[in-house]
Formats: C-alpha cells, structure tokens, sequence
C-alpha cells in the first residue's frame, strides 16, 4: 500500500509540476498588444537645415523611437519626405533600414526637396515621417509616424536638373513625347525656347520627363509666375493669348517661369542698324507671316528672333534655314517677308521674299 501511495503521490506532483510550468511559460509568452495599445515610430530631426555647396557632401541622421506591437516581429523602416501640409500626396523616398536610425547624404536630402518642387535659396517647410511594415507577419498593416515639421532651404544643385523640359500643350497637339518641342538648358536650372503659338489662344504644360504626365508643372490658383507641380492632381496648363512668337523661360531652382512675346527682325551690314540692331518686322497672324517694308544698301542680310542670335536664318541655296549663310542685296527699298510655316507639332518650316519697290 505504501508503495502505491508514493507512486500516486508522485505521479500527482509531476502532473502539478508540468502544470506550473505550462502556465508559468504561457505567461512569459508575449501578447501581441490591444491595438489601441500599440505605438507608432517617433521620429527625431533637427528642426532647421540650410543647404549650401560647401557641406552638401556631408551626411545628417534621422532617428526614431522604434514601433511597438507587443511581439518581436521582423519590422522595416521606410523614411518619407513630403511638402509640409500636403499630406504626403507626393513622397521622397530617403530610405529603407531595419534600424532606427537613416543616414542621408544632404545632397540626396537637398535633391528631393528640389524633386518636390521647393524653390532653391528659400525657407520652406516638408515633412518627414517613418513608416513601419511587418513582411513577416501578415496580422498588421503598416504603421506611421506622426510627421516631423523640418525647416529647410534648398541650394541649387546644378546635377539636380534636368537636361531638357518638354512642352505640351494645344500648339502642338498635347503630345508629351515631342522631341521637338523642349527647352534647352541654358544655365544652372535654367531653360529656355521659343516656339510659335499659331493659333488666338494657347494652352501648355511643362514637363521633367519626356512621355510622363506626371511629370507635369502648371500652375494653380491663377497666373503669378510660379510653376506648380503635379502633387496629386494635375495643376491647371499655363495659358495666353495672342498668336505670334514667344520665348518660353523657366528656372527650375526657383520655379519662375516667363513667357514673352519677340519678334522677328532684319539685320545686317545692308540694314540701318548693319550688325547691331534688328529692324523690327510686323506679324500678321492671318498670313502667318512677319514684314517690314525698308531702304537696303549694298551688303548681306539675315533674319533673327528676338534680337538674339540663339535663332536666326539665312540662305542656303534657295532655302532659308536656321545658321544659314548671309542673304546678299542690292540696295533700294524693299517689302522683306519672311513666312513660318507649324506642322502641328512643333516643327517649322521657313520662306522668304524680297519685293523691290
């Protein structure tokens, strides 16, 4: 009998023993946390940044307070920048890291706030949040951060430009992958074109990226010479009136942007103002071309395009074409008329007569 009660006895005691051990290890397990329980990163950045050339190569650490569920699960951190009260509609990517902490180059840093449109050499705000992902574990969407108001202001990076900006727009079909009508860089940030509006009224937008809509700039809230980007929804195209040449500016550092109405002119050895001064010519937009009635002397002539030789013509065996050779003349009083022809898209074809009177 004895025996038998040791073994009850014992067995009885492993069984509570085991028992214990099943709870007490139930209770170290971790919990995933009560939703409402749960914390979101933190993140921490300085709240001023100047960006300048002589420190653009440096790095700047963004740090946060790392997201808690409850379990230790595998999570990824990604750094996001966006324009300070637009709620991130439009997102620089910094980084990705399963630390808590992002080193970023200031060049890179200095690049997005460029990309999101902030204009080089003033103080702006963006914002920067850390959102947390969990690949492993399919229980959780992902969690961000509350956004980190970072003030800021950008330099102009020449390498952050680039090399080209496409036009879009009713004077050549709203065709955003015309290789013809771009403006040429002439500067750091700066573009520059000329291009006939043929028609009374003319809409168009500029582009970063050939082909891509969303590359857009425009403008909202009306016309006050600021480029406005695609943040989320297209800006309104930038509008004028009045058929005739213009010369289309943009500085991309600072998001100005002009367009001005020149005109063609005669000028030359030949002409009153020989190699100086154009002799303006008048356009008529019925006929498409632009005129002047003039004396001449004995020399050469050519045309060019807002009294600049960025675009001009002469005569290249019977045609008239942009860089050609001098045009000679005898002199007298003559009626010049140069005729430009638009194929719709953005190309142009050139004439000319000169009628003694």
């Amino acid at each position: 009998m004895k025996n038998r009660y040791n073994i009850a006895l014992a067995v009885a005691l492993g069984l509570f023993g085991m028992t214990a051990t099943s709870c007490t290890e139930e209770a170290l397990k971790p919990t995933v946390l009560a939703e409402e329980e749960r914390t979101a990163p933190v993140v921490s950045l300085d709240g001023s940044y100047v960006f300048v050339e002589e420190t653009i190569n440096e790095e700047m650490e963004i740090t946060w307070a790392p997201v808690n569920i409850g379990v230790n699960v595998g999570v990824s951190y990604k750094v996001e920048m966006g324009k300070a009260g637009a709620d991130f509609a439009e997102v620089v990517e910094l980084g990705i890291t399963e630390e808590t902490a992002l080193s970023v180059a200031r060049k890179d840093f200095n690049k997005g706030l460029l990309t999101l449109g902030l204009q080089a050499n003033k103080v702006d705000n963006v914002e920067v949040r850390v959102v947390a992902s969990f690949a492993n574990y399919s229980g959780f969407e992902p969690m961000s951060s509350t956004a980190a108001t970072v003030e800021v202001t950008p330099w102009a990076d020449p390498t952050a430009f680039p090399d080209l900006l496409y036009l879009a727009g009713s004077f050549q079909g709203w065709n955003n992958a015309n290789d013809v009508t771009v403006l040429n860089s002439i500067g750091v940030g700066e573009y520059q074109g000329f291009y006939l509006f043929h028609e009374a009224e003319t809409w168009f937008k500029i582009l970063t990226k050939k082909g891509a809509w969303d590359s857009q700039w425009g403008e909202r809230g009306g016309a006050d010479g600021i480029l406005d980007p695609n943040d989320g929804s297209d800006p309104d195209a930038l509008y004028y009136t009045g058929a005739g040449f213009y010369k289309i500016y943009v500085n991309f550092a600072t998001k100005e942007y002009s367009v001005t109405p020149v005109t063609w002119g005669v000028i030359g050895d030949a002409t009153p103002g020989v190699w100086n001064d154009d002799t303006d010519m008048t356009y008529d937009p019925a006929t498409g071309t632009y005129s002047v009635t003039m004396d001449l002397n004995d020399g050469q002539i050519k045309f060019r395009l807002a009294d600049g030789w960025d675009v001009n013509l002469g005569d290249d065996n019977g045609v008239l074409t942009p860089n050609g050779p001098n045009i000679l003349v005898s002199a007298g009083n003559y009626t010049i008329t140069l005729k430009v022809e638009h194929d719709g898209a953005g190309a142009y074809s050139y004439s000319y007569t000169l009628v003694k009177n």
